[in-house]
């Protein structure tokens, strides 16, 4: 299969449930995907919803907190029946972070790609994991190993206000002008349509220094 119009969507569908599944909106949108990924389902390990053409190859949930009115977080990652063989679902240490890796060979890539599915809840509210430092790091250290066996690809929803935090290391050149490693790459900022007009929280300063480690912008 070529890639050159293969379409990667996520959604945050805040619960899923067999009304969404059928509405004539959700279908339409989803018809033009080859794999996608649906956040915050609301659902648990036990319950299986099908789409019509894709295949359901993860159904990441989340235990029921004591106190909740109902499940939170949650993620689910369609693909079309067409592509499976060239999908592999990956290990994963935590179910709010999910991979997948697209073959290189059935894809007609230069190299494989690994994929990041990603849904963290928002500070202060009962789904937010207990240290988050730690699924920051444990991102990075994904990245970072996935990093030396392909491309890697992320998207999610972090609940992560940046504000115009700089998603680089901002005067990088001073910093270290004339390096004598010939393989050090500057970073120099790329220009972002930013929405975001709150106060940098945790999440997002976790997010900005991720960024600067791997090296990617938003």
């Amino acid at each position: 299969m070529t890639t050159n119009n293969l379409k990667i969507g996520l959604w945050n569908i805040q619960g899923l449930n067999q009304d969404k599944i059928k509405d004539p909106y959700f279908l339409n949108i989803i018809s033009n995907m080859h794999l996608f990924s649906l956040i915050e389902t609301w659902s648990d390990s036990g319950t299986t919803l099908n789409i019509p053409d894709y295949a359901l190859i993860c159904n990441s949930s989340r235990s029921k907190h004591k106190k909740g009115r109902r499940n939170s977080g949650g993620i689910a990652i369609y693909a079309k029946l067409s592509l499976i063989k060239g999908l592999t679902k990956l290990p994963n240490e935590h179910s709010d972070i999910q991979w997948v890796k697209l073959n290189h060979k059935f894809f007609n890539l230069p190299k494989d790609i690994y994929l990041a599915f990603i849904y963290f809840s928002p500070e202060n509210s009962s789904g937010q994991p207990k240290d988050i430092e730690e699924m920051y790091s444990k991102l990075l250290c994904n990245i970072e190993n996935y990093s030396q066996y392909g491309e890697v690809l992320i998207q999610g929803d972090f609940n992560a206000y940046t504000s115009t935090t700089p998603d680089f290391v901002y005067s990088d050149e001073s910093i270290y002008p004339h390096a004598e490693d010939d393989s050090y790459i500057y970073d120099i900022g790329t220009p972002r349509n930013n929405l975001d007009h709150k106060r940098p929280n945790k999440s997002g300063k976790l997010l900005i220094e991720l960024c600067k480690e791997a090296g990617y912008e938003f």
